[in-house]
């Protein structure tokens, strides 16, 4: 289990360890000769001090307290000195006894038993004073001994340095435990092909079988935490930011997603190195992911791999299914099915109006999304549902199947961001003249066009229909293109319209409105109709370098 530097690290290091072993077993005996059996008023309180010769730092404290009539009640303390703080030590004068306590470094260390049945773990283990320079020499030893126990201990569980080695601790060290009437089966299991990725299974007294799938480099070395609460002791580590990169499945089907892992151990020692072991992986497994990055050298590769990574998957009773077309300007479909009923989306929006800083992997329970969001917070995304038209957004989110994949899809997203170009073409005045036309169907009640006046190029008619209740209006603007400030122009979303909106310079009422050809007003903006983002970016584009072209 023990690396060959590891075992020749110990090697070289083994006369000071004998020496300090040595050391510590001094101080042991020291300790138990300073125990004294206590008297307080007709009760009295014997004491007895046992260790591991091999392991001289797992102390055993029992306690007998015998009354007036003769009747026993015994307390034992089981605990790592290596696992206490020499700060933490101290006496405690009381109204008929002095005791010494020793707290851990950190949690529930002490195993507490009282009459032979355990209890459960405390912070703190007790010895008992017969005055207080009994107490105060207990102390000052007691705070001597507890470097060398760490020492001691932390030699004789050297743990690897690499990963493979530290790997194969933990799979050896995590294994089934019983405790009390508590029982746990355990197996971790890392991926043959990326050991970053690991797999645990657990079942808790013969119950269901939970499985746990996780990376490495998603933990927070810092979050890992063990607790020792009730009977059994567990090791906790959390993912970084918190985020729900734990995929957990009961009996094989996915339930939710979670942000930590917790293994249950039967000693507070194993519980302990561990956790040790947990932290370096933690460590060693973000370095080789930083080391090898997900990453594409085209937004074309990009492309490619987002085609090959969105593949159809089941979440628990749904079917999903969905397909990409189109390169920067993209359309995304995905079809929900879930017994025999079908709910279809699609989402068209352009890959240089994403925000790339914005992707991020989302989790709901046990949906997973790659969500980007538009630069602006712009509502530039097309949607429908089930075939209907609904209102733009102002984001786009893919549905993944796992998080290996989450992680690979959002890469590509922030890929293709950064490559695809913000361009628009520049279209000519037959072009606009079009696109006012083409608008959707289901605008019937609204028709425009767009026409110079005496084959002036810098002056404009823009008529445009509206067809009311009961009759319908014309509306006929006059302006010149050189009155407009094309600073100002702007892409507007309002529901499913998709409008172009400009004002003039200053904001002068200088364009002339007819109303049926009637009424005269003047006006000090304009507002075009467009099919979709992409005409209406054109649209703004060409506006804008016919208004310069007048301007020069």
């Amino acid at each position: 289990m023990f690396s060959k530097r590891v075992l020749a690290v110990a090697l070289i290091l083994l006369p000071g360890l004998l020496a300090a072993q040595a050391s510590l077993l001094d101080s042991l005996n020291a300790l138990s000769s300073l125990l004294q059996d206590v008297k307080v008023k007709k009760d009295e309180y014997f004491q007895e001090l046992t260790f591991d010769q091999q392991a001289p730092y797992r102390l055993q404290l029992t306690i007998t307290e015998v009354d007036r009539k003769g009747r026993e009640e015994q307390v034992r303390y089981d605990f790592n000195l290596g696992l206490m703080s020499p700060k933490r030590v101290r006496y405690e004068d009381g109204r008929n006894r002095i005791i010494v306590s020793v707290e851990s470094a950190g949690g529930s260390a002490v195993k507490e038993y009282e009459d032979g049945e355990f209890e459960g773990y405390d912070e703190n283990a007790y010895f008992m004073a017969a005055n207080i320079d009994n107490a105060r020499d207990i102390r000052r030893t007691l705070k001597a001994m507890i470097p060398l126990a760490k020492e001691q201990w932390e030699a004789d569980n050297a743990l690897p340095e690499d990963y493979e080695g530290l790997s194969a601790w933990i799979q050896e060290a995590v294994r089934n435990i019983t405790v009390e009437d508590e029982t746990w089966d355990q197996k971790w299991m890392p991926d043959p092909d990326s050991p970053n990725r690991v797999t645990l299974e657990q079942i808790e007294d013969g119950e269901e079988a939970f499985r746990y799938y996780w990376n490495m480099a998603d933990v927070n070395p810092s979050s890992v935490d063990v607790d020792a609460r009730g009977k059994t002791v567990t090791v906790e580590m959390g993912m970084k930011d918190r985020r729900d990169f734990v995929r957990v499945e009961e009996e094989g089907v996915l339930d939710d997603y979670e942000s930590s892992v917790s293994l249950q151990f039967a000693e507070i020692d194993e519980a302990q190195l561990a956790a040790n072991t947990l932290r370096r992986l933690a460590k060693l497994a973000a370095e080789m992911e930083d080391a090898n990055p997900i990453a594409y050298e085209s937004r074309a590769e990009a492309r490619k791999a987002m085609a090959e990574t969105l593949t159809n998957f089941k979440r628990g009773e749904e079917s999903i299914s969905q397909r990409i077309s189109g390169e920067c300007q993209m359309t995304y479909e995905r079809v929900v099915e879930e017994e025999g009923e079908e709910e279809a989306y699609l989402y068209a929006f352009d890959f240089a109006d994403l925000n790339p800083r914005s992707v991020e992997i989302d989790v709901k329970r046990d949906e997973l999304y790659v969500v980007a969001d538009l630069k602006g917070g712009k509502d530039y995304v097309y949607t429908e549902e089930n075939g209907e038209q609904e209102d733009y957004e102002d984001e786009v989110s893919f549905a993944v199947e796992d998080i290996p994949k989450a992680k690979r899809v959002r890469q590509q997203i922030i890929k293709m961001a950064e490559e695809c170009p913000d361009e628009t073409a520049v279209q000519d005045l037959a072009w606009m003249q079009e696109a006012l036309q083409s608008i959707d169907e289901d605008k019937e009640e609204l028709s425009q066009s767009l026409s110079l006046m005496q084959g002036d190029p810098c002056k404009w008619v823009f008529t445009r229909f509206e067809e009311g209740r009961n009759d319908t209006d014309e509306l006929r603007y006059e302006f010149n293109l050189y009155d407009l400030d094309d600073s100002d122009i702007e892409l507007n979303i309002s529901g499913t319209t998709v409008t172009v909106g400009i004002p003039t310079v200053k904001d002068e009422e200088i364009i002339k409105l007819y109303t049926n050809d009637e009424e005269v007003e003047y006006e000090d903006e304009l507002e075009f109709v467009l099919k979709d983002i992409a005409d209406g970016k054109a649209f703004m584009a060409s506006l804008k370098a016919m208004i310069e072209a007048c301007n020069e």
